[in-house]
């Protein structure tokens, strides 16, 4: 009979007593923001002690952005289970379709941009993004352009450009109390901003 581990049960233990309280610090970062959520707020919501927030994380800061990674990182798999075509236009189009169809489908509150950026600062959000998601859309784009299916702007505007609308987009899915009509708003608003980069102009 094989014994227990003590060193992974406390392993097991202490991964478990993380995501309760990014998991509970995420709802409340959601619902009432930054400044008005308490780090005794968080312990309490995740059933732990303050002592042991304080084990995982140093400070607020520190645990709004785990929160904020871990929905970056949920958004980001959306997008990476999307198989490439071998045409790049669908490629991209499949990829803005899934970052979009996250806000349609996901139904507990997020973190707003405006407040990520607030809390985290221009850089380190843009660090962040960049590492999961900002990636997948340039190297996109950059295929695009280099094909001649894209008009000749600079690529790092057009990854800006696309990235910011994709984001306000999804959120405003999030928010929507009709998500499926705010879907559709946004896809049809996406692909008319898309097509209108294409060099023919068509679909």
């Amino acid at each position: 009979m094989n014994t227990p581990n003590p060193a992974s049960r406390r392993q097991e233990y202490a991964a478990q007593t993380r995501q309760a309280l990014i998991d509970a610090a995420s709802l409340l970062f959601a619902q009432q923001g930054f400044r008005k959520t308490s780090l005794a707020k968080i312990s309490e919501r995740a059933r732990v002690t303050k002592g042991a927030l304080y084990h995982h994380f140093q400070d607020k800061e520190e645990i709004f952005c785990a929160c904020y990674r871990q929905q970056v990182d949920t958004m980001a798999s959306s997008l990476g289970a999307m198989e490439p075509s071998p045409d790049p236009w669908d490629t991209m189009w499949n990829r803005c379709r899934a970052f979009l169809a996250y806000g349609r489908e996901h139904r507990a509150p997020t973190i707003s941009l405006q407040e990520a950026i607030s809390v985290l600062g221009w850089e380190r959000w843009r660090a962040i993004d960049t590492e999961y998601t900002m990636g997948l859309v340039n190297n996109a784009i950059e295929e695009l352009v280099s094909q001649g299916i894209f008009k000749p702007y600079p690529v790092p505007l057009l990854s800006d450009l696309l990235y910011g609308i994709l984001v306000e987009c999804s959120m405003s899915i999030v928010r929507a109390k009709d998500k499926p009509n705010a879907f559709e708003n946004a896809e049809r608003l996406l692909l008319d901003m898309l097509l209108g980069l294409k060099v023919d102009g068509r679909q």
